[in-house]
Order: C-alpha cells, then sequence, then structure tokens
C-alpha cells in the first residue's frame, strides 16, 4: 500500500506537470516515472531553491504591510484554482507548500493529491485555517484574508467556519489510529512549546507554562 501511494506521486506530477505547463505556476518535477517508483518504492524530486510562501506573508503581517499580503494571497488563490481546475486535485496546497524565489512559485508537496475534484475554495478554505492555527501574530491577518474572499471569493467563507472539522477529518485520513510525535509527547508529560509561546507566557507572568 505504501509503494502504490508513493508510486502515485509520480504519476500524480504527469497530470500536473500538463496543467501547469505555459503557467506563471509551476510544479516540483519528479524524476522517477511510475513504473521505476513501483519498483524501487522511492520517488527523486528536483531540490527547490528559495522560501516557503507562509515565510513570505509572515514577512508582510510582521511589517504591516496589509496590501503585499493581499496581493500574494490573490496570487496563491490563481495558483489553487489552475492547480484543481481538473483532477487530480491537490488538497495538501498551502503556503508552506509553495516555494517562492522572486516571480517563480513551485508547489513541492502533492502527494495527498486526490483522483477526483476537490473545490478550490475548500483548498483556500483549509490553507488559511492551517496557517492562522500555527502562530498568533498572523490573527492579524485573518481579517485581510476574509476582506479579500468577501470581495473575490465569496464561495470560500462558506468553508472556513468548518475547516476545523475538514482539517480534523484530513488527519484522521493520514495518520488513521497513528499520533503525532507532537501528541504523543503532551500525552506522556513531555511537550514541546514554541519559543515564541513560552516568552508570551512569561510576559504574561504565567506561573507555569
Amino acid at each position: 500500500e505504501s509503494v502504490a501511494h508513493v508510486a502515485a506521486i509520480a504519476e500524480n506530477y504527469e497530470l500536473f506537470a500538463k496543467k501547469h505547463r505555459d503557467c506563471e505556476f509551476e510544479i516540483n518535477k519528479c524524476f522517477s516515472t511510475t513504473s521505476e517508483a513501483l519498483q524501487e518504492g522511492y520517488v527523486r524530486l528536483e531540490y527547490v531553491e528559495g522560501v516557503t510562501l507562509e515565510e513570505v506573508l509572515d514577512d508582510c503581517v510582521k511589517n504591516e504591510e496589509q496590501e503585499k499580503f493581499t496581493e500574494y494571497f490573490h496570487k496563491f488563490c490563481r495558483f489553487v484554482k489552475i492547480s484543481n481546475k481538473k483532477k487530480p486535485a491537490n488538497f495538501d496546497l498551502i503556503f508552506q507548500n509553495i516555494i517562492v524565489d522572486e516571480n517563480k512559485w513551485v508547489a513541492i508537496d502533492y502527494e495527498f493529491s486526490f483522483d477526483r475534484e476537490i473545490p478550490a475554495s475548500l483548498v483556500i478554505a483549509r490553507a488559511i485555517h492551517c496557517y492562522l492555527a500555527d502562530r498568533k501574530f498572523r490573527n492579524k491577518a485573518k481579517a485581510w484574508m476574509i476582506s479579500s474572499c468577501e470581495e473575490n471569493y465569496p464561495e470560500v467563507l462558506e468553508h472556513i467556519e468548518r475547516s476545523g472539522m475538514y482539517e480534523n477529518a484530513f488527519q484522521f485520513y493520514v495518520q488513521g489510529e497513528y499520533q503525532a510525535l507532537s501528541q504523543i509527547r503532551h500525552r506522556i508529560g513531555h511537550p514541546a512549546f514554541s519559543l515564541e509561546y513560552i516568552c508570551a507566557r512569561v510576559g504574561a507572568g504565567a506561573p507555569e507554562i
């Protein structure tokens, strides 16, 4: 089953490459064919230089650059619509899975793609959810993205309130009965906290982390 899952990456690359041909957005090159992946059990992917779109957006938030942030967000939405126009659909097309190098945008993770159509609005809503869930300082960007969706992508709004439920279902699909290492650490009493969280707790005078 795992070998077939890996081989699907090579197969999906060929399909995504066709969709992204003559397009401003790129897909991370896979050098393995489907038959090679089935035989070897792994795929060879191109190393892409640059920074994640997530990092680019973080800089916009920290510098209070709402207009610049919105421009990047609009471009991301175009990326999703092109990539998911026909099946397969990449459900994991979120900010941290796109590498930006000046005007070059490359999707680096299309492992969890599905042989069916998934509305671009649902993928965009998930990207917003994942971005806001990870760092508190990003909360100010929520209003920017909501405003942008109200004006340009109203179909996204109906998914945002249920995005947490969608994410839980997706993570269960990925992990099954297993748990992520971060979850295990918390359950056995050895949680891992970000430095940002620790500084915020200390600054607030919290008696304990």
